[in-house]
């Protein structure tokens, strides 16, 4: 035990470092009695030191972080085949989660031991919050090769103060999982673990904001007998399937709101309904997030893979003449302002989205929609902002589109891999970092009504 307590980083070192499995094992945490059947997989200690009370900003740290956004080429390039070739073998399907192929740990956890409210989960990759108390803090995910966990503790650095530590816990899917986990091993060890861990570390010294809501009442009371644990098990199952890929909704979530959208292009399909998450959020913050998405930059202000897809895609529509302007607004198809009714026809209509090739329709206190035309489709983005089921408001956003013929319709299904894979995986990060980050994008957010 000497020898963890008397570790010091080399300079210029890798970030955190393995520990034995006894770092983990010999603590009094919850996890032991919830997941006695999974197998301690890695054991990793998280070079940020404070007082007693502050894991909730090391959770804070790890909720509010880009990774792999902000992770080197190699660790984005490996996270990106990893969802590709899950995609492709149907690793990641909702009967492949939580509540479908496993139970969630949540039917598991003592009744003295404070629920998080569901969706407190973490923005770049699919796991769920079991709990957290003072001291520790897990989640879980779940799919077709494993069913694991992510523990984070709080302990004693042997200095007067509290450090971090990270340990996954697992069950392997059969004989695919076990292959499949030590498949991944080297690289785990060698590239992804190093490079999230320093990301954290990074982030705690240049001093993350603490975690919005780390009072006790942010916590969920435990429910009274199995009754109650089943239905958040259902409501986990249900929020696992609305938001299988990223932050997808269903349609019904965008058709069967009143939004005035609905009058004014009824021939319109709904091709994607997404969510983005904005803890916080209060009913007359809509504007505040249109003025930081406004703020944080258009296409310019996107990862690498998504400046070259359209790159890609401009230079193709120069080439084969998809974006003249006899195939756009008021050439080929007509612009949605001539449909307005007179309550919704505004001074600003009609004006460029800076940094996209949208222009303005209309903008509400909860609606805002724009629009874009070409040789390929019609096309309308609508942001609506609406009440959460964990709180306050969140962003959603539908792709409605009226395809030109059957070109439309082919080009539309070319593309829907690249924006479940990339695009809108991207967009969410983006989007979600805007409102984080709103105060430093927009100054005073209660006064930035664009």
């Amino acid at each position: 035990m000497t020898g963890i307590l008397a570790h010091r980083e080399r300079p210029g070192g890798s970030a955190g470092r393995r520990l034995p499995p006894e770092a983990h094992a010999d603590q009094p945490w919850i996890i032991h009695k919830v997941a006695p059947d999974f197998r301690l997989e890695d054991v990793w200690s998280i070079d940020v030191h404070g007082g007693a009370d502050e894991l909730p900003r090391l959770v804070a740290t790890f909720a509010t972080d880009d990774f792999p956004e902000s992770a080197p080429l190699l660790v984005r390039g490996l996270w990106k085949a990893r969802w590709v070739i899950g995609r492709a073998l149907g690793w990641d399907g909702p009967d492949d989660g939580l509540e479908s192929r496993v139970a969630s740990l949540r039917d598991r956890l003592p009744d003295d031991v404070p629920r998080v409210a569901l969706g407190r989960d973490l923005p770049g990759v699919a796991f769920l919050t079991l709990y957290e108390t003072r001291e520790e803090w897990a989640a879980e995910i779940a799919n077709a090769t494993v069913h694991a966990v992510m523990h984070l503790g709080w302990v004693p650095d042997g200095k007067g103060a509290h450090r971090g530590q990270m340990a996954v816990l697992v069950r392997p899917n059969g004989r695919l999982g076990r292959l499949y986990m030590a498949a991944i091993r080297p690289l785990r060890y060698r590239v992804v673990y190093p490079a999230l861990l320093r990301g954290i570390e990074r982030r705690w010294a240049e001093g993350a904001a603490p975690r919005q809501a780390e009072s006790p009442t942010d916590l969920v009371p435990a429910p009274e007998g199995r009754r109650a644990a089943g239905g958040a098990g259902r409501s986990l199952a249900r929020n696992l399937r609305d938001r299988w890929w990223s932050n997808r909704l269903p349609e019904a979530e965008h058709t069967d709101r009143a939004w005035r959208i609905h009058e004014i292009a009824p021939d319109f399909e709904v091709e994607d309904v997404w969510v983005y998450r904005t803890p916080g959020a209060g009913p007359d913050d809509f504007p505040v997030m249109l003025a930081a998405l406004r703020a944080a930059g258009g296409l310019n202000e996107n990862p690498p893979l998504v400046r070259l897809l359209f790159a890609v895609r401009w230079k193709l529509g120069g080439l084969l003449g998809w974006d003249t302007p006899g195939a756009g607004l008021s050439g080929r198809v007509d612009s949605l302002l001539d449909r307005l009714p007179a309550d919704l026809r505004q001074d600003a209509a009609g004006e460029a989205v800076p940094h996209t090739p949208f222009t303005l329709v209309y903008e509400l206190a909860d609606e805002c929609v724009i629009e874009l035309a070409n040789k390929t489709v019609h096309d309308l983005t609508h942001l609506g902002w609406v009440p959460s089921e964990r709180g306050g408001y969140e962003l959603r956003m539908a792709a409605l589109v009226k395809p030109n013929g059957r070109f439309g319709r082919m080009y539309m299904k070319a593309i829907k891999p690249f924006r479940y894979l990339i695009v809108y995986p991207a967009l969410t990060r983006k989007w979600e970092r805007a409102w984080r980050e709103r105060h430093r994008y927009v100054g005073h957010a209660g006064s930035a009504r664009t």
